[in-house]
């Protein structure tokens, strides 16, 4: 369903359910921040290990199930996380938005360093460990963003947005980016957030968000093997 105007784009009072709804999103999202930045150091060859795909899984399953209670307030869960058709202009719309997003992300790094201290990327092509990077590329590209677009995006939008459109935009975007545990990777997740958010209140569906997430990922992934294959040149 496409929509011409934003949900909620005044602030306007919370009715009961909705308060609670905000109230356990908020704590969820505290929650992972806090989690976040109590990991400690990432290991650079997580993406090696088949055990970083059978976490990420897992606690991802267990966000969706969080996401879908807590959506129950609304009534109908499904439309209100944003489950619902979108018109195919705010696909490309969101593809647009994250192109920028990286290009950004691109003029950054050398500045933050922010794909070094996320952590993830091995120095190094390891061909024994294939089958692992794949099956951990194919998780960070489909479940995670699945995950992350329907807690942050699909939820956290509806649960803002009595609150206004900015304020449900721009809170979940610096939700999300702290949700990463780095400091130095504020900007750009910021800016990613704001986004994939902007579009989500506007299209009334997170899926643009989904598969715009996904290739970003997607993107993330083709870098730290081009970035394998210039060190072997």
């Amino acid at each position: 369903m496409e929509t011409t105007s934003s949900p909620a784009s005044t602030a306007r009072s919370l009715a009961p359910r909705e308060a609670v709804a905000l109230g356990a999103w908020l704590a969820v999202a505290v929650g992972l921040i806090a989690l976040a930045f109590g990991q400690g150091e990432i290991p650079r060859d997580l993406i090696y290990q088949y055990e970083f795909a059978i976490s990420t899984i897992f606690a991802f399953a267990v966000l969706l199930a969080v996401t879908f209670m807590i959506s129950l307030a609304y009534g109908d869960p499904l439309p209100a996380v944003g489950i619902r058709s979108f018109s195919w202009r705010w696909l490309w719309i969101a593809l647009g938005l994250i192109v920028l997003a990286v290009i950004v992300s691109l003029l950054l790094e050398p500045i933050l360093h922010a794909g070094r201290d996320q952590g993830l990327a091995p120095d190094r092509w390891q061909p024994d460990r294939a089958p692992a990077f794949v099956a951990n590329a194919i998780v960070i590209a489909t479940v995670v963003p699945l995950g992350e677009e329907l807690f942050f995006r699909g939820l956290g939008v509806r649960a803002l947005a009595p609150l206004g459109s900015a304020v449900a935009v721009a809170a979940t975007a610096l939700v999300f980016a702290l949700a990463h545990g780095f400091l130095t990777g504020l900007p750009p997740l910021f800016l990613f957030g704001l986004a994939v958010a902007w579009v989500r209140l506007r299209s009334d569906s997170v899926w643009p968000g989904v598969i715009a997430h996904g290739a970003y990922n997607l993107l993330g992934i083709a870098a730290i093997v081009l970035s394998w294959v210039l060190d072997v040149g």
